[in-house]
């Protein structure tokens, strides 16, 4: 009797040290799946970047231009266009090109409006063209409001961009809008578009 109760005691506590001990690998395990699988509940982690004609896809476009002051996105979600959404990007040729990967749903009335709702320094963009062009229904891309950027070469009080509106990020411009066109914005600013240099990399927000 007492040896039985010895062995039903001994195999509980054996149980116990192997149960704690798979923990920390299947943490690990839900760890790597969770970057790929549907968050608990369906819960957003960007829930703006869900509205409008827009809907969760999966897979996940992979995107980490988060940072604060280098003007990304401050959150985001992969989506799908569930119609067709006009998209808008300012561009200047040297150090932003036409098919860049950032596009916008909206245009603005002024440099300086544009320059601060889409956190782009001058150094990275002039903004001298505009390019429209047409989101198809059921291409994937990234969506979510634009992060802050800093641009030391602003005057006092400028130097610091605020971003906030939605902006979408395209992988492939190329493969993915259709019915672009250009226009020149007339905008006149005392910055100067870079000369483009041989092998040189765009901006950070391309």
């Amino acid at each position: 009797m007492r040896f039985a109760r010895s062995c039903r005691i001994l195999f509980a506590v054996s149980t116990a040290i192997a149960l704690a001990g798979s923990e920390p690998a299947l943490a690990k395990t839900k760890a790597r799946a969770g970057t790929a699988a549907p968050r608990a509940g369906g819960a957003s982690r960007c829930p703006s970047a869900l509205k409008g004609p827009f809907k969760a896809a999966t897979p996940a476009i992979s995107f980490t231009d988060n940072k604060a002051g280098k003007g990304g996105l401050k959150c985001h979600e992969t989506v799908i266009a569930t119609s067709t959404v006009k998209l808008y990007r300012y561009w200047d040729g040297p150090s932003a090109q036409r098919l860049g990967k950032y596009w916008t749903e909206g245009v603005a009335s002024s440099l300086t409006e544009a320059r601060k709702t889409l956190a782009v320094c001058p150094k990275w963009n002039v903004m001298t063209m505009l390019t429209t062009c047409d989101l198809p229904p059921g291409k994937q891309v990234v969506r979510g409001p634009g992060q802050t950027a800093s641009c030391p070469g602003l005057a006092a009080g400028g130097a610091w961009l605020p971003g906030g509106p939605q902006q979408v990020f395209v992988l492939d411009p190329a493969a993915t809008l259709v019915n672009c066109h250009d226009t020149p914005t007339g905008w006149k600013s005392k910055f100067k578009a870079p000369a483009a240099a041989s092998g040189a990399k765009p901006g950070k927000k391309p």
